[in-house]
């Protein structure tokens, strides 16, 4: 009740300062806006919070719930980082497919919420001026479910729809091998994760530093609720360091749903 109680007036406050900020109802100097995109923001932030809170209590509760389709992955990422915060850091995105034709059997909404969070954060634990990729291939797994899909073309990526500068890689060719599930991997440059802290990171509420000072915000959630997310869907999550310091995660989610569908 109280997360709700948080959520409707919140929501309310984001949508008259978009329209404000959009200059739907008067102009305002180059100060006045650049006050006003940190209102913007800090509201964006305390509703991803209250999210991550409704998120947690329906995990914890076991009612939260997935609704699988058929989802073209090159949309899927369009609106994971058409989501993402405004990049004050100046961090480049880039996303690289190595297929077109392929979509994924997967919750749009909460697919994309788990893209926006690894995304948001590669980019709060990177450097300034530096690159966070987002990567996506086919993968085999080692059981392979009985049922397949076509798979759909989708490449409706252009740069024109992303504030955030973006690189996009497709292919010249390429071919769709036998594939079960999507491999997306998110690798930033960042200050990386201690080795003996790796196993603990998907812990709700686990933060790797809890120092008073920490210079990094948040409540320690959101990869919580993204294992969660990856497990409803029947995939794998999991993170590894880089040899420069920084972090790669992975997770995959099926190409085509499971036989008893």
């Amino acid at each position: 009740m109280l997360i709700h109680e948080f959520f409707t007036p919140l929501t309310l406050i984001q949508g008259y300062l978009q329209l404000t900020a959009a200059g739907k109802f008067s102009s305002f100097s180059e100060e006045a806006q650049s006050q006003l995109k940190i209102v913007c923001q800090q509201t964006n932030k305390l509703i991803r919070i209250v999210s991550e809170l409704l998120a947690y209590e329906q995990m914890k509760s076991g009612q939260l719930r997935i609704v699988p389709q058929h989802c073209p992955v090159a949309e899927l990422l369009k609106q994971a980082v058409q989501a993402l915060p405004f990049n004050s850091k100046q961090i480049a995105v880039i996303l690289s497919l190595k297929t077109k034709f392929v979509s994924v059997w997967a919750d749009p909404l909460y697919t994309t919420l788990l893209l926006s969070h690894l995304l948001n954060n590669a980019i709060k634990f990177s450097p300034t001026h530096s690159i966070v990729t987002l990567t996506v291939k086919l993968s085999k797994s080692a059981e392979s479910q009985s049922q397949k899909h076509d798979f759909y073309l989708q490449n409706s990526l252009n740069q024109d729809s992303f504030s955030t500068p973006v690189w996009i890689d497709f292919p010249s060719s390429f071919d769709i091998p036998e594939a079960d599930s999507v491999l997306f991997q998110v690798k930033d440059r960042g200050i990386g994760i201690p080795p003996e802290e790796l196993e603990k990171i998907f812990e709700c509420f686990y933060q790797v530093d809890r120092s008073d000072s920490r210079p990094y915000n948040g409540l320690g959630l959101g990869l919580g609720i993204c294992h969660q997310i990856v497990h409803l869907h029947g995939g794998r999550v999991w993170v590894e360091r880089t040899l420069r310091g920084g972090s790669v995660f992975y997770f995959t989610v099926p190409v085509y749903p499971p036989a008893s569908h």
